[in-house]
């Protein structure tokens, strides 16, 4: 990438925005180290699963958790998932599998952090 959008930088400098995700420390890690972004708030939905339910998970993926958690069946076709991220522009299956990566991330957090969860 040859510059970051400042716009990128602002949201995840904001304390206000809260990024979800299963090991989401290890993606901020990369985001500081290759791209000297820093992220203020984040939390890791495989431990809050973990902590929600005691003994349900042990090391849930977030296709598992997003099934568990909220009944949606996220589509992760390997073609996809080992394409290249870094290139300039992503194909039209590498962010419709980003959006819904984003969005089950979301709701799986979201669910976790609620007491009226389905589990």
């Amino acid at each position: 990438m040859d510059e970051i959008p400042q716009s990128l930088k602002s949201i995840l400098a904001d304390s206000n925005f809260t990024f979800a995700g299963v090991e989401v420390a290890n993606d901020i890690s990369k985001l500081k180290n290759e791209y000297g972004l820093e992220c203020c708030n984040s939390v890791d939905i495989r431990e809050l699963a973990k902590n929600r339910w005691p003994g349900r998970f042990r090391r849930p993926g977030l296709k598992d958790l997003a099934w568990e958690v909220s009944g949606l069946n996220m589509k992760k076709p390997k073609h996809v998932c080992m394409s290249n991220w870094e290139a300039r522009v992503l194909s039209h299956s590498q962010v419709e599998y980003a959006c819904v990566d984003a969005c089950a991330s979301f709701i799986t957090s979201c669910l976790s952090k609620t007491s009226n969860a389905p589990i």
